[in-house]
């Protein structure tokens, strides 16, 4: 790849990245599309199961947020999931305001398997790259998440995994 020398050569690269990363979610929706006639889970159920896996006591606002949906949606969503035996609500002993949401047994083995199918089917193109290529791209995304998650002053934005952006392309916490 060639060295990014001025804003436009950063807004192609923006552009270049963000095409690829379409592409990825396509076949992640793809490989999650096979598994929902045979698990009863559509992508939606699946994102939300990861954001639940990665962050368990999750409220249904925070949850709503992560996903980018209504509040309505979200719970909608969960009720589903409740239903299917893949999420439990629960209230926290230091709280009996909160409802805090977390994956069941079989919730994590279902989010593990559509994840563990997804990785699989990424992997399988990730082989015609060369071993060199497949390293460069293992860097640039940790490269990426690391500047996802740390603030930056330089630019106003700011990121820990659960940043929106904001008017003008600029990051807030949520």
């Amino acid at each position: 790849m060639q060295q990014l020398q001025n804003a436009s050569d950063t807004q192609l690269c923006a552009s270049e990245v963000l095409d690829a990363v379409f592409e990825v979610l396509l076949l992640v929706r793809e490989q999650n599309a096979r598994q929902d006639r045979k698990k009863g889970a559509t992508l939606i159920h699946i994102r939300a199961m990861g954001v639940l896996h990665k962050r368990p006591g999750m409220t249904l606002s925070d949850l709503a947020d992560q996903l980018a949906l209504t509040l309505s949606a979200t719970s909608r969503l969960i009720d589903g999931l409740v239903a299917k035996g893949l999420v439990a609500r629960r209230i926290p002993a230091g709280n009996r305001r909160t409802i805090a949401l977390q994956l069941t047994q079989a919730g994590t083995k279902l989010h593990a398997h559509a994840r563990g199918e997804a990785r699989n089917a990424l992997a399988l193109l990730l082989q015609t790259l060369t071993p060199a290529q497949r390293a460069a791209l293992r860097n640039s995304m940790l490269d990426l998440q690391h500047a996802i998650a740390s603030p930056n002053e330089d630019t106003d934005i700011v990121g820990n995994g659960t940043a929106a952006l904001a008017a003008g392309g600029k990051r807030v916490m949520r």
